[in-house]
């Protein structure tokens, strides 16, 4: 978040602690609306960001073959429930054709911006392999990104239904 509006998120904290029937004052929670306004300064810090800028250009690299990052780690909170699912992103691209590289770093850089939102998971994959794609980051011959994503399961929102089976995690 570029700008916080900490109040804001106080506030609305303390009422969704009145609104669940606690108090907002007992001694256990008084600080909780400070604590989770400086934990969403944080985990929500890429809203408006532009990742592009972040993947800068290794100048003379004159590199042609597929780069590729593996298991870039990263968490994030989904936007329908504000629940947080984790994963691990792998980024793959072609350099363009004079060869211009971006650092591996700056790649993992790019996950973690996009990742400091509220996502689903599958615009975060395709805004990954779109900033990749784009021009401002080399304008690369072809990018994709893969992802595996783990989250609280259905079931921790206390219904009913299970969650389906799934594979393992990597």
């Amino acid at each position: 978040m570029n700008d916080v509006e900490r109040k804001k998120i106080e506030e609305g904290v303390r009422l969704i602690l009145e609104g669940i029937g606690d108090d907002p004052e007992r001694a256990g929670i008084v600080d909780t609306p400070r604590r989770v306004a400086d934990m969403y300064e944080e985990i929500f810090s890429g809203v408006g960001v532009d990742p592009t800028p972040v993947a800068s250009i290794v100048p003379g690299a004159n590199f042609d073959e597929m780069i590729m990052v593996k298991d870039i780690p990263l968490q994030s909170l989904c936007e329908h429930h504000l629940l947080p699912f984790n994963g691990k992103a792998h980024v793959a691209y072609i350099p363009n054709k004079d060869g211009r590289i971006t650092g591996l770093s700056k790649i993992a850089r790019v996950v973690d911006i996009l990742s400091k939102r509220p996502q689903v998971q599958e615009r975060l994959t395709t805004e990954i392999a779109d900033t990749r794609r784009s021009s401002a980051c080399t304008g690369s011959r072809g990018a994709g990104c893969g992802a595996r994503y783990w989250r609280l399961p259905a079931t921790r929102r206390w219904r009913a239904t299970p969650w389906p089976k799934r594979s393992p995690r990597p």
